[in-house]
């Protein structure tokens, strides 16, 4: 998705300071507004001006590299890929030749590293994705330590220790093997510091850094909205906060919200149209709206790009099977399994959930879609009319109370939740289903909201040791997080 795309490139931006080298020309001031606004022809003029009257800028070799950075993440292409590649190394070494006793000069080659790193886990080059993210690891924490009053320390410390302290557990062992390690809390506590006391031109991507933290690391969507949408609007009007925005507004209940920017990004020919096209059909498939074909369409049509293909020809299979066309449901699902690739989590599960054979109970389907949309009733009502002891298998059995709990959590019909919740737990957990473990988790959001806190952590912990089959990854970082919040108080 476009939160997947964009919040890679959105960590990485440089700060708004000067030295008599390091100069933050009006060239390179004009550069950095049109980087926010997404405007990347412009900021190629920018740099082209900037190029004739002070080629030995270090901000010139690092915009450079960020605009090849943002053309190459967006495109999705291999070929611009392995081009940025190249280009990286050149531009690298020619910061290399800038004055290295300033505080900007680690702050920017770190950067530099840490974008490259995330092109490669985009591409899935992950051994050389580990490399670069190490060395820009290093070179973060030697900049504090040689300037630790330079504010935009935060920011790259916080983002590195983000990524270091929500790995999976499989992958400890590879921060092991680097020595390396951190807490999740003071990384969260240095970005929110960053974000209070960053100037007006970062305030942009600091506010996206943290919203993405809220959302994503700490999988408190609801407050990542409400951070973005509290802002001013002079920033969350700027083209590279609207994504973050639409995305946060459609996951947290303001769905209006979401279609409206994303509408508006459409409209205006904005360069993230293509991923606008995708969240606009997954939101109007959520809500069971005839438009939603044409936008997943217009999406696969347009996107060169390698990931989130078997997303939308997933999302796009659902669209003809509840509108009653199953030619089309079999052709987009056999898409999934041979078009595009299954590096992100989106993909896998579009690809583990297309490798079912047969049909999805079509009411279970609208009613899980619905409750994505945050349309509550609607759902309740279709799972209502849905008979348990008639579908067919335990599977759907076992999803039909799950989706009921979480409907009638949403509804406030709490104990109601509870009852569906415990049996969900106490189905056969050989499925290896996602209801099981997610269901624990509730439960023990349930407790802990009422001051039950021995009996929250017993949930966390059934949480933990059930959790073997999809977003594996996902509730264990938000299982485990709760548990160490429990624990330490």
């Amino acid at each position: 998705m476009i939160f997947r795309i964009i919040s890679l490139l959105l960590l990485l931006m440089t700060s708004i300071h000067s030295s008599p080298q390091y100069v933050m020309t009006g060239n390179m001031r004009m550069a950095w507004e049109n980087i926010v606004d997404l405007e990347l022809d412009s900021v190629r003029a920018c740099l082209d001006n900037e190029m004739h009257s002070n080629p030995e800028n270090p901000y010139l070799f690092y915009y450079n590299h960020y605009t090849c950075f943002l053309n190459t993440l967006l495109s999705g292409i291999t070929a611009d890929y392995e081009q940025f590649m190249g280009v990286s190394g050149k531009l690298t070494e020619a910061l290399r030749e800038s004055d290295s006793n300033h505080p900007e000069y680690l702050f920017l080659l770190s950067s530099m590293n840490l974008q490259r790193a995330f092109l490669n886990f985009y591409y899935g080059d992950q051994w050389q994705g580990i490399k670069n993210f190490y060395t820009a690891y290093r070179m973060a924490k030697q900049n504090s330590y040689d300037y630790p009053l330079f504010n935009p320390n935060l920011k790259i410390e916080g983002i590195s220790e983000l990524i270091i302290s929500s790995v999976p557990e499989n992958y400890k062992w590879i921060l092991n093997w680097l020595g390396i390690g951190a807490e999740l809390r003071e990384a969260i506590g240095k970005l929110e510091r960053y974000y209070a006391t960053c100037s007006a031109e970062e305030k942009p991507e600091a506010l996206i850094i943290l919203a993405l933290a809220y959302g994503q690391i700490l999988v408190d969507r609801e407050k990542a909205y409400a951070l973005l949408q509290g802002c001013e609007e002079r920033t969350t009007n700027r083209s590279i906060v609207k994504p973050f925005l639409a995305y946060y507004a459609s996951v947290s209940g303001h769905v209006s919200e979401a279609v409206r920017v994303l509408e508006s990004g459409l409209q205006q020919g904005e360069i993230w149209r293509n991923q606008a096209a995708l969240l606009l059909g997954t939101a109007k498939l959520n809500g069971l709206e005839q438009e939603a074909g044409q936008y997943l369409e217009d999406f696969l049509w347009n996107y060169k790009g390698i990931n989130h293909i078997r997303t939308a020809h997933h999302k796009l299979s659902w669209y003809y099977l509840i509108n009653g066309d199953t030619t089309r449901y079999i052709r987009h699902k056999q898409m999934v399994l041979s078009a595009g690739t299954d590096l992100f989590a989106t993909d896998k599960q579009a690809t583990a959930e297309a490798s079912v054979p047969g049909y999805p109970d079509i009411h279970l389907l609208k009613a899980r879609l619905l409750f994505d949309g945050s349309m509550y009733d609607w759902s309740l009502e279709i799972l209502e009319n849905i008979c348990m002891d008639e579908l067919d298998t335990e599977k759907e059995q076992q999803e039909f109370a799950y989706r009921m709990a979480r409907v009638c959590q949403k509804l406030e019909m709490t104990a109601r939740a509870k009852e569906l919740y415990q049996a969900v737990l106490a189905t056969d957990h050989h499925l290896q289903t996602y209801y099981a473990p997610y269901s624990a988790l509730q439960l023990g959001l349930m407790a802990e909201s009422e001051g039950r806190y021995e009996e929250a952590v017993k949930y966390y912990e059934t949480c933990l040791e059930i959790n073997k089959g999809e977003y594996r990854s996902g509730i264990e970082r938000e299982a485990k997080m709760r548990l160490e919040r429990l624990r330490n108080q």
